[in-house]
């Protein structure tokens, strides 16, 4: 099999985990608050990840403005997606 089907496993996954997570955080956290530490966490493992790419010289990050609108916009849908899931529960 190739590669990306790895990938899609690996991410199907966890953030199915995530789902189950956020259900058991959700009973003993406000949705603001447990929304703001999965994010910074999120945001923490991929500070680890590009650092790792830096110090093993295999950092090959592209950026654009474009780039950086979609991103914020699916910060902004991931965010507010997070807090609406801690108010599931």
């Amino acid at each position: 099999m190739t590669t990306w089907f790895w990938y899609a496993i690996v991410a199907s996954v966890l953030y199915g985990l995530h789902q189950v997570f956020t259900k058991l955080a959700a009973e003993h956290i406000g949705d603001g608050l447990g929304g703001f530490i999965v994010e910074t966490t999120a945001a923490l493992t991929i500070a680890l990840y590009l650092g790792w790419l830096w110090m093993s010289g295999k950092w090959d990050q592209r950026i654009d403005s474009s780039g950086i609108v979609y991103c914020i916009l699916t910060g902004l849908c991931v965010g507010v997606g997070t807090i609406a899931f801690f108010m599931l529960f």
